[in-house]
């Protein structure tokens, strides 16, 4: 799954690696973030992304666990 953001940065959903991968619409690596876990701010097979007012992350986890990234 992957969204767009106001700033046309890409955001993918690197469910096998449990991270999220920004990009820009040319295809340039910008940053990821995500780490494997359970805890809070840590991702577990994320597998959808939606961006709210170009500021927050909202990430959704296969474990039924929604995350705001800001």
């Amino acid at each position: 799954m992957l969204t767009v953001n106001k700033s046309s940065h890409v955001l993918v959903c690197d469910s096998r690696n449990h991270r999220k991968q920004i990009f820009e619409l040319s295809g340039k690596f910008v940053g990821k973030f995500g780490t494997k876990d359970i805890k809070l701010g840590e991702l577990n097979d994320p597998f959808s992304v939606a961006v709210l007012g170009n500021v927050r992350i909202i990430v959704s986890n296969r474990n039924n666990r929604i995350q705001i990234f800001e």
